[in-house]
């Protein structure tokens, strides 16, 4: 007998895939972003930029779903706040890990602005490369690594 949600397990693995997508496109768009900067080269980072927006916008919708409507964790810890807050495990899937994606998706489309907006101004493709490092810096940080207590598994 399975206790969980029907569709909450395609969901998650769906989910577990796709970061992988955003680490790998946002890797290349900021790598891209930053070769322009440096060479002082047209910015040809559109294409990964672009990526690495809308598979991070999927992510972000896949995650949304789990954690509204699905996920047992954040359905438990919403019901018992309080209770949550003193767990790790927890406050790790209540708090952290959306705060730091939505940050880190803020980032991202920000950095995606900049690479649009004059791509023969080397400071806004330079900050574009900043922004990029920084949302995929945080997504790396805010991923449940399989070492950390509360980590999933690679795939």
């Amino acid at each position: 007998m399975n206790l969980l949600p029907d569709g909450y397990t395609s969901l998650l693995i769906a989910h577990s895939i796709l970061r992988w997508l955003v680490i790998a496109t946002g890797l290349v768009a900021a790598a891209r972003a930053w070769r322009a900067a440096a060479w002082r080269s047209p910015a040809r980072g559109s294409v990964a930029g672009l990526l690495f927006i809308i598979f991070f916008d999927l992510q972000m919708l896949l995650g949304l779903v789990l954690y509204i409507v699905f996920s047992p964790i954040t359905t438990t810890a919403l019901h018992h706040i309080g209770a949550a807050m003193g767990s790790d495990l927890m406050r790790f899937w209540l708090i952290e890990h959306p705060f730091g994606m939505i940050v880190a998706l803020a980032l991202a489309h920000v950095g995606r602005v900049k690479s649009r907006a004059g791509t023969e101004d080397r400071r806004r493709r330079r900050q574009a490369a900043i922004y990029f490092t920084l949302a995929v810096l945080i997504v790396l940080v805010s991923v449940p690594w399989p070492f950390m207590p509360y980590g999933r598994p690679l795939l």
